[in-house]
């Protein structure tokens, strides 16, 4: 049955009925409960019950009360949760007349897997709460009802202890005794509201415990199994590898019942490139959905609603219409800590109830830009291995990036499509960005190479941070490549790789074919130029990120922002890592660090490798095959000789 609002005269009488139940409640005088019962007998559908029904002696306050739960059960039966909740708790505790409530109750009556983002104070975990014990009610001996959350002191604090206040607080005494974690007639039969921690952060392992259904004896609504619900809040905060669980709890669920197992998880949403995020994630990708958008099935098949505080009706019409819920002042004061931008990411969590688009405020790479690389080129020659290393010396992760180069012919998203370009083009594939394990410098570089051995990276194609303590491990490789990874082109002893420190000046290289100025004329140190020269490479569409790199990557890509340099004219820089982890959270971005040295040195060392705007004409393809048939025979015969760097030769090859 729909969310469908009393009309006033129902409504009117609904809430004499709950205080007549409370007064009888508190004061234990029968003539309260005598009222509420005259009331109940108002409406046609109660009487024709009673009328059906064994009678019973409405003179004994025992007959009285077992009208009163008749009565509820005729709501909850019929599925009017509203008249429900409306005669068990005041305006103040519960009000199931918010539009808020109407959108919540509406999804979770229709849905089983259920995802609720929005801002603070929007009823994402309360509106549940309330839905959920009244299903318990309905069915206390077999209805297990688990909340759980990231934290301990958030569960039994604030989501525990509403239900708690919710079932106090009814005009009747509900079913269950009320402990410091559950609510139960009997614990250990394992039925009733229990309370469940899953500790640690997102990087932790957590599992959802005891969420299958029980055989029961037959029920006239419920049939031959118990009834298994779940509510997660701070999602966006929990273990990040319960979202791959969740889906095995429905394994025994039949055709289209949703009545049986529900699972839903509420958070102010913080990142679309968690696992959160991607649980979330539209059919037609994040393009797709608008501020004004409420709900929408996910890739994964969950049902998202989205709460925008500013479309409550406290907010529209800057009055307290409803207590309890997102007043108007409320978003002054969120407006107030984004420091008056009605677009910083603080007002898309904390009011508008989406994720922040990373890459509309100051972000180089813009989010949009890392959801379209998702996917595979499809290459119509052989490709070249490209690598980049961050051995992050600072205390942060040492991490390694991989991936190839060359020309494309297509490319397959994840949904397993085909996409055909207009006419080839040089591109990157990033494979994997990966954690290794800590070492000293002989150590780290020993991980390294054992990681490259197999790859068939030259090297030529392969990018190393030598900032500070990087150095060591940057010059043991050098030392070490022809024992430990592979033979050196030229012979050498010393293999060229690239090292790369953050701090010294851009290259002379520039990134797009329109460009007028060259890096080092655009931003004020290396490190900037990583950052901006892949974005505008993601921009362009020359990059696709495999399957298989971890979301925390594209997090990572689209948080470092950046702008003009003071005292530099109009020089650009990025946000010191210091500033990125204060703002962020975050932790250091080294697994973007190195997956931006891999693609850098993608972009210094293959001709033809240089994008252009979609309307800038571009080469005959003749020359376009030319230039990478000639980077082939040059590459080897230059490299073999030594007679030009890698960085001279993409430049003569350009020209």
């Amino acid at each position: 049955m729909p969310f469908l609002l009393p009309d006033p005269i129902r409504k009117k009488r609904l809430r004499d009925i709950q205080k007549n139940l409370l007064a009888h409640k508190e004061e234990g005088n029968i003539l309260h409960l005598g009222s509420a019962v005259a009331l109940m007998l108002q409406e046609p559908a109660f009487q024709r019950l009673v009328s059906s029904s064994p009678k019973v002696n409405a003179t004994k306050e025992s007959g009285l009360m077992a009208l009163a739960w008749n009565f509820l059960y005729q709501q909850l039966n019929t599925g009017d949760f509203v008249a429900a909740a409306t005669i068990l708790w005041n305006e103040e505790t519960f009000c199931a007349e918010s539009n808020f409530t109407k959108l919540i109750w509406d999804v979770l009556m229709a849905n089983r897997m259920i995802i609720i983002i929005g801002g603070g104070a929007c009823g994402k975990t309360y509106c549940p709460s309330a839905f959920f014990l009244l299903e318990y009610i309905a069915d206390p001996e077999w209805t297990r009802f688990q909340i759980a959350s990231a934290t301990e002191g958030h569960l039994k604090g604030n989501l525990f202890a509403d239900i708690i206040r919710l079932h106090g607080d009814a005009s009747m005494a509900l079913p269950g005794k009320p402990d410091t974690e559950s609510i139960s007639l009997n614990k250990k039969r394992g039925q009733g509201i229990f309370t469940l921690t899953l500790p640690g952060g997102p990087d932790s392992r957590s599992k959802i415990k005891g969420s299958h259904t029980k055989p029961r004896p037959n029920h006239p609504r419920f049939g031959r199994r118990s009834r298994v619900f779940c509510l997660i809040d701070e999602g966006q905060e929990c273990a990040q590898n319960i979202f791959g669980e969740i889906q095995n709890r429905f394994s025994t669920v039949v055709g289209s019942n949703v009545s049986h197992i529900k699972f839903v998880i509420c958070a102010n949403p913080k990142s679309m490139f968690s696992e959160f995020g991607k649980c979330a994630k539209p059919k037609k990708g994040w393009d797709s959905i608008t501020r004004s958008d409420v709900t929408w099935t996910s890739e994964e098949g969950w049902t998202v609603l989205s709460l925008d505080a500013m479309t409550h009706e406290n907010v529209v019409h800057r009055n307290n219409i409803y207590p309890g819920f997102v007043t108007w002042d409320g978003v002054q004061g969120w407006l107030a800590k984004a420091h008056g931008n009605w677009e910083d990411p603080l007002m898309y969590t904390y009011v508008y109830g989406k994720f922040p688009p990373l890459g509309t405020v100051s972000a180089i790479i813009k989010q949009n830009w890392l959801t379209a690389s998702e996917g595979e080129w499809v290459f119509d020659d052989r490709t070249v291995g490209k690598a980049g290393a961050d051995p992050a010396f600072v205390g942060d992760r040492p991490t390694h990036a991989c991936g190839r180069v060359g020309r494309a012919i297509a490319w397959i998203d994840f949904g397993g499509n085909r996409h055909t370009l207009p006419e080839p083009k040089m591109v990157i594939q990033v494979d994997a960005v990966t954690v290794v394990a800590r070492g000293d410098s002989q150590e780290l570089a020993d991980n390294y190479m054992e990681v490259l051995k197999p790859l068939g990276v030259q090297p030529d194609g392969y990018g190393i941070d030598m900032t500070g303590a990087g150095r060591g491990t940057h010059d043991i490789m050098r030392r070490q490549w022809a024992q430990k990874v592979g033979p050196v082109p030229d012979g050498s002893p010393v293999a060229k790789i690239h090292g790369i420190e953050y701090g010294s000046s851009p290259s002379e290289i520039k990134i797009a074919d329109e460009d007028t100025a060259t890096p080092k004329e655009q931003f004020n140190i290396m490190a900037t130029e990583l950052w901006y020269a892949a974005a505008k490479l993601f921009e362009f569409d020359v990059i696709r990120i495999g399957k298989g790199v971890d979301l925390k990557v594209f997090a990572e890509l689209a948080a470092r922002q950046g702008g003009m340099a003071p005292g530099l004219g109009k020089k650009l820089m990025v946000e010191s890592k210091a500033d990125y982890k204060r703002r962020t959270g975050m932790d250091s971005p080294d697994l973007a660090d190195a997956a931006l040295i891999m693609i850098s040195v993608a972009r210094w060392t293959t001709p033809g490798l240089i994008p252009r705007a979609k309307d800038t004409a571009a080469p005959k393809p003749e020359r376009q095959v030319a230039i990478w048939s000639g980077f082939n025979q040059a590459f080897g015969v230059a490299a073999l000789q030594g007679m030009a760097a890698p960085g001279e030769m993409v430049e003569m090859l350009r020209d």
